[in-house]
């Protein structure tokens, strides 16, 4: 992806490096996973947030009064820097719920391109290479499921409501197809499906 702005991972790497290494200590973490623009995107800028996840060994409900809050922020005055503030989204994950868990596109596409900083006993590594996987018969399914759809949006109901004079109606059925041939394209080449805030640039 040709991302047009300031990459500042190597600055925010720096500022988050205290907290990774306090939430590393606890006993209770099994691992910590870097999403998003700290992931294998590797672009960080003023308009993206801290994504950490955190897997902990607890069973169903996550308990310990040392995580933090999914969403917070952390402000700066430095010179050194031109990052004031740092959004944290920290995804609380129980590992043995997770094992159980089934996983949709959109997170599976997270971690398959999430970094492991922390990996206490190999479980994360493990988990993430099972929840990413892409079995066949699924991806069969769904590329059957997009070919009986893509006709009617791209070829036939566009064109009913144009000539019924709904062209905004037309235009919003063919932007739906154009999306599911994307997605389609996706899963044809053994891809996730990512967040629509990345899916146009992703498909390039």
């Amino acid at each position: 992806m040709n991302i047009k702005t300031e990459n500042l991972l190597s600055s925010v790497n720096l500022l988050i490096q205290p907290f990774l290494d306090a939430l590393k200590s606890k006993q209770e973490v099994e691992g910590i996973v870097l999403l998003g623009g700290l992931g294998k995107r590797s672009h960080f800028d003023l308009d993206s947030d801290v994504d950490v996840s955190v897997f902990v060994s607890t069973q169903q409900d996550i308990n310990v009064d040392w995580l933090p809050s999914f969403e917070f922020s952390t402000y700066f005055d430095s010179s050194d820097t031109v990052i004031t503030k740092l959004p944290f989204n920290v995804h609380q994950q129980s590992i043995i719920k997770e094992q159980d868990s089934a996983w949709d596109e959109v997170k599976k596409e997270a971690y398959a391109n999430g970094i492991i900083y922390y990996d206490k006993s190999n479980k994360i590594a493990q988990l993430i290479n099972e929840k990413t996987q892409h079995p066949e018969q699924v991806k069969k399914d769904t590329l059957v499921k997009f070919s009986s759809k893509l006709p009617p949006y791209l070829l036939i109901n566009p064109k009913k409501q144009a000539k019924r004079g709904m062209f905004s109606t037309a235009h919003n059925i063919l932007n739906n197809g154009i999306d599911m041939l994307v997605e389609s394209l996706f899963t044809l080449n053994d891809e996730f499906i990512p967040h629509d805030k990345w899916k146009m640039e992703k498909s390039l």
